[in-house]
């Protein structure tokens, strides 16, 4: 069963490299890998190579998602981003589910970001890296997340607002 991944790239030069060389060391091996360009400027695309390579203006991921479903001869579509590296099960993992006739869709946390250029990818991993929550402690389980990572979160200026009754 054939197997298509999506990522859209724009500006990525410096993480694509790395995405795409975990999904060709990927165990399940019937994949068409669409690489959709929107309106990169960076150089991008100078090292992709042995990929369906698609292009657009700039639109947006969702527009490069799109066109690239569009595009796909696989009987499952999976969308991954440029700054992802995957275990070499990972799609085995994500489509046995599917496959096995117990759901019509999945998704994974058994991603990495290779892009620590992101503050998203940083803070996502931290929360990754001390298990989240701690699920024991009731209502009191944000404190949980500082005591874990071993700092606390810095308070932002209060917003300015105006209180109103609400009557319910």
């Amino acid at each position: 069963m054939k197997i298509s991944v999506i990522i859209p790239i724009y500006n990525e030069a410096s993480v694509i490299d790395a995405c795409l060389q975990s999904l060709s060391k990927q165990t399940y091996r019937d994949l068409e890998i669409i690489v959709v360009d929107d309106g990169s400027t960076d150089g991008t695309l100078s090292n992709i190579r042995g990929v369906k390579l698609l292009k657009q203006e700039h639109e947006g991921p969702g527009a490069a998602r799109n066109l690239g479903v569009k595009e796909s001869l696989g009987e499952i579509i999976v969308f991954v981003d440029a700054d992802m590296v995957f275990k070499e099960d990972f799609i085995e993992k994500l489509i046995k589910p599917i496959t096995g006739g117990v759901t019509k869709g999945t998704f994974s946390k058994d991603e990495y970001v290779s892009n620590w250029n992101s503050v998203w990818a940083r803070c996502w991993s931290e929360f990754e890296r001390v298990g989240g929550f701690d699920v024991t402690r009731g209502y009191n389980d944000d404190w949980s997340l500082s005591e874990k990572l071993g700092y606390k979160a810095d308070v932002v200026e209060r917003p300015s607002f105006t209180t109103k009754t609400l009557i319910i």
